[in-house]
């Protein structure tokens, strides 16, 4: 028997993935539950494993692809020589014609102005996939030409809900300076080494108790309060820029548990094992360049929450002090609301409690 091979649902959030690589080629055989190819989403990529065991009768999707949830994307057989295959087995191909190439990727040539009835495919069957584009596109120049990058899928997700952000959400911003001077001094008494980010975040959580319009989120019938309180927090990779969540169950348990989840959470991410449970139902987020030596700066919201809050460097900075000029270790927060759910009266209220329990913190 012949059976389909359906990319699973992953979600409302989801509507359709691009496949990385697959682990297996036609006629090899898959045992149930081993990994069968890899996909990427708009946030993560993970692997998908086979629901049957059998031998991989046809690829429709070649690497690089774009497919919706629920298409059919191969087929499985139970004997290695069968041949039929369901009338609807060529119909979802990417392409049915002599030149296997995507939409996508022959979107793709025609920008580079590549012939793609140059191109000798490597993709199963001898689909055209990108790499074997760019290659091309390489080889067939003889002058330096402005290069042209395409966008992935986790750039493409970022650019779009940035855009909505701007286009969509009236921001107005509040800041604020903060003496370090008892957080630096907090972290010496720790057994262990403590980052700012656990710091901030387990104080975060706690005024968010306080004020809970900040982890809402904006919907056409009104606000929605959240029930747990999981702040996200802004992860570089490469060019891309993830949001893992802290869930308030691990912020609970203290300033450890709570660096400990972030480096597995930033691990995660910088290996590209980070799981979609591990990026999902953020509803605060912190945006943390101190790292970079940056004096302050606005963060766009992430659409739908109500507040990003942008924490910049700390750096010994001049400040009157009883009517004294001395040296401090200050750093600036600020913090970004949708006005349509957080007034300005609230928002001071809520960062200047931030700043009151970050200037008094104990552990």
């Amino acid at each position: 028997m012949i059976k389909p091979v359906k990319m699973p649902d992953l979600g409302t959030t989801v509507d359709e993935v691009r496949i990385i690589k697959w682990f297996k080629k036609e006629g090899e055989y898959v045992k149930r539950g081993e990994p069968l190819l890899e996909i990427e989403t708009d946030k993560a990529s993970m692997e998908v494993e086979a629901f049957i065991a059998g031998y991989i009768k046809k690829i429709l999707a070649s690497e690089d692809d774009m497919v919706q949830s629920g298409s059919i994307v191969a087929y499985i057989a139970d004997d290695k020589d069968e041949l039929s295959l369901p009338d609807d087995g060529k119909a979802n191909e990417a392409v049915e014609s002599e030149i296997r190439i995507s939409p996508m990727i022959r979107n793709l040539a025609k920008r580079l102005g590549v012939e793609i009835q140059n191109i000798t495919g490597s993709g199963p069957g001898g689909l055209i996939t990108r790499e074997d584009v760019i290659s091309a596109k390489g080889s067939t120049e003889s002058q330096p030409k402005n290069e042209v990058v395409p966008f992935n899928r986790i750039t493409k997700a970022m650019a779009k809900a940035m855009s909505l952000s701007k286009s969509t959400i009236p921001h107005v911003y509040f800041s604020t300076d903060v003496d370090a001077t008892e957080m630096i001094e907090a972290r010496k008494t720790s057994d262990r080494k403590i980052s700012y980010n656990a710091i901030i975040i387990a104080k975060i959580t706690e005024c968010l108790k306080q004020f809970p319009d900040l982890a809402s989120r904006y919907s056409d019938e009104g606000m929605i309060r959240a029930d747990l309180i999981n702040i996200g927090l802004a992860v570089a990779k490469d060019k891309d820029l993830i949001v893992p969540v802290i869930r308030q169950s691990i912020v609970e348990k203290g300033v450890e548990q709570i660096e400990d989840e972030i480096k597995r959470l930033v691990d995660a991410v910088g290996s590209g094992q980070i799981k979609e449970e591990d990026i999902s139902s953020g509803v605060f987020t912190l945006s943390n360049l101190g790292a970079y030596g940056i004096d302050s700066f606005t963060a766009v919201i992430n659409p739908p929450e109500a507040a990003i809050l942008a924490v910049a460097a700390i750096k010994d900075r001049a400040v009157a002090e009883n009517g004294a000029v001395v040296i401090k270790k200050m750093f600036t927060m600020t913090l970004s609301v949708d006005h349509r759910m957080v007034s300005g009266v609230y928002a001071a209220g809520f960062l200047s409690e931030l700043k009151t329990k970050l200037e008094r913190m104990r552990f």
